[in-house]
């Protein structure tokens, strides 16, 4: 936290540093300093796809889907943001706490189509497809996840 709070003080236009101190005040809880952190980095950079992205967590832990939606297609659209995929499988899991499963299926579809190797977008596909009883789809998602992670007690 102290070397966050250095960077932020001497180079006060850093936009990594903000996220960094968003994301930090984000894990330890304290909320409010990391909305503020992160409102700072985005006044200042606008439209990077690091820090949507971030935020778009942070919205969506905080239980605001709809906007995390937003800012998680918002980082989609930086063409500098290299980790798209990981944006489209965090709004798929954000659609999926709305709930709304064919808005997470588009999402989570998007990101293989990005990154064919997302195991948690695999997984995700897999639990959708078997709740619509399509068996052979669930189970070519849940091989892939299988190829791509460990069991666990949800795959």
């Amino acid at each position: 936290k102290q070397k966050l709070l250095l960077a932020t003080q001497q180079d006060p236009d850093s936009v990594a540093a903000w996220n960094g101190m968003a994301y930090y005040m984000q894990t330890v809880g304290d909320n409010i300093s990391a909305e503020k952190a992160y409102q700072k980095a985005l006044a200042l950079k606008p439209k990077q796809g690091d820090t949507l992205n971030n935020y778009g967590v942070f919205l969506c832990q905080q239980g605001k889907p709809k906007a995390a939606i937003q800012y998680f297609q918002e980082a989609t659209n930086d063409p500098a943001y290299i980790t798209t995929a990981q944006a489209y499988e965090n709004a798929g899991l954000c659609a999926m706490k709305m709930p709304n499963t064919t808005l997470a299926e588009s999402f989570f579809t998007k990101a293989l189509a990005n990154d064919p190797k997302l195991a948690n977008a695999n997984l995700a596909l897999a639990q959708i497809a078997w709740q619509n009883h399509q068996m052979t789809r669930a189970q070519y998602h849940l091989n892939r996840y299988n190829h791509l992670a460990k069991p666990s007690s949800s795959s």
